[in-house]
């Protein structure tokens, strides 16, 4: 599949990262390329763009982590626990790259894991579409609205046979968005209505209206172009959710046919509200042989060899937050070309029983090399998009739910008991209508 495009080819990163953090440097304007920003002033637009982001979803002014939630993996006991007993959408898990897409002051930001904010041309229209000659104004475009997200390419097959490739901005949850021109930020947050609530406002307050106005021929204009490099045009949908009851026709009927790649599945509960940072009833399941931890690599010399291994996050006893050595990982040669692997990187690992790994033996403050185990972490790709390393609560859930073992059966057969206790008939409609 092809791999989503650089976020300097979708528009302009205003702060990309140097020197181990993301820096703000001199940006071409988007709205007129040929005039250059200087540094001063990427700084105050990121200054009140990164306030505005906290203001919208109630957080701290000056808060530096990422705003957005964070899902945990499916594990036996949440399985029947949590799963099986509570109301819950589920949706695909697309192996794109998660954003948030900040609408603001008719400028559109994406903003990833990195809290690197990338200007991109995107017209999202508020209203109905005026008529023929009518001026398009500040107060025309969409504002003071946060939307969670995740950038793919989609790979759509035409009518004569071949195949269209398209970027797309799948939308599957809103944290804020201004439902009338008096509101002012802070009270446009609805990270506390339900997730049906939050998905309704998605379709008439941002999907609605950008369709409403691409219906109209002479407005059509304002969609061409919203690529910086590609001089394409964003598509923005909102990714189709189910109920959870339904998991087995998602897995029959909706995963085969996607355009794009997926890794899994999303289970979002229905009568919560969102949570910013890691939510323990934001749920995902992954194929056994894809659930996969993000570590921190790093390599030491142990008897002249070089010797890689894995570390995550975690509080010390004196309260301070530091990487933790868990595991070690055997790495050869070609992988780690292939990988571009120099010095420390983020990776994303999964589990294989079977892969040979070189242990280390650690005696007080000496190593040395151990025996060959069989069972191991298999690094499959570096995360340039992610400046830090699971914490360690996460990899002991993800751990606990590789030792599980939850498999596709296990789902459908929980979920279809959820079914049978319910007094809603069976019958109703599997996808959820659009709201």
């Amino acid at each position: 599949m092809q791999p989503v495009p650089e976020a300097d080819e979708i528009g302009v990163t205003l702060n990309p990262y140097s020197n181990g953090k993301p820096t703000a440097r001199a940006v071409p304007d988007l709205r007129t390329p040929s005039t250059i920003r200087p540094v001063a002033w990427t700084g105050q637009v990121l200054k009140k763009f990164k306030s505005l982001t906290n203001e919208l979803i109630g957080a701290d002014s000056d808060a530096t982590t990422f705003p957005g939630a964070h899902v945990v993996s499916l594990t036996r006991k949440a399985l029947y626990d949590t799963l099986a007993k509570r109301s819950y959408y589920v949706c695909e898990k697309t192996d794109g790259v998660r954003y948030l897409l900040l609408c603001a002051n008719g400028e559109c930001f994406l903003i990833d894991r990195k809290d690197r904010y990338t200007w991109v041309k995107l017209f999202l229209p508020r209203g109905l579409p005026g008529p023929p000659g009518s001026k398009i104004t500040r107060s025309s475009l969409l504002t003071n609205t946060l939307l969670d997200g995740e950038l793919v390419v989609d790979h759509v097959k035409q009518r004569d046979g071949t195949v269209k490739k398209q970027l797309v901005f799948y939308i599957f949850d809103v944290m804020a968005v201004q439902r009338s021109p008096e509101q002012k930020p802070c009270d446009c947050s609805v990270v506390s209505l339900p997730l049906p609530d939050r998905l309704r406002l998605l379709h008439s307050h941002v999907l609605g209206p950008r369709h409403q106005w691409y219906q109209q021929s002479h407005w059509r204009h304002l969609f061409s172009n919203e690529l910086r490099q590609t001089n394409g045009t964003f598509q923005v949908q909102a990714k189709n959710m189910y109920r959870a009851e339904d998991t087995q026709h998602v897995f029959e009927s909706v995963l085969p046919n996607l355009p794009h790649e997926q890794d899994g599945l999303i289970y979002t509960p229905v009568n919560k509200r969102y949570t910013i940072g890691t939510d323990h009833s934001l749920i995902k399941w992954k194929p056994p042989y894809l659930n996969s931890v993000d570590f921190f690599l790093d390599s030491m010399i142990i008897e002249g060899d070089k010797c890689y291994f894995l570390s995550v996050g975690a509080r010390t006893d004196h309260g301070t937050y530091e990487q933790m050595r868990v595991d070690w990982v055997t790495l050869l040669e070609e992988e780690r070309v292939a990988l571009d692997i120099h010095g420390r990187v983020v990776v994303e690992a999964v589990w294989n029983k079977d892969r040979p790994t070189t242990t280390v033996i650690e005696e007080g403050r000496r190593l040395r090399l151990g025996r060959v185990r069989v069972g191991g972490w298999e690094i499959i790709r570096t995360r340039a998009d992610k400046k830090s390393s699971n914490d360690i609560r996460v990899y002991k859930k993800i751990k606990e739910s590789i030792k599980d073992n939850v498999l596709e059966h296990d789902l459908i057969d929980a979920l279809s008991e959820k079914v049978s206790t319910e007094t809603e008939p069976l019958s109703k409609r599997r996808k959820m209508e659009k709201m």
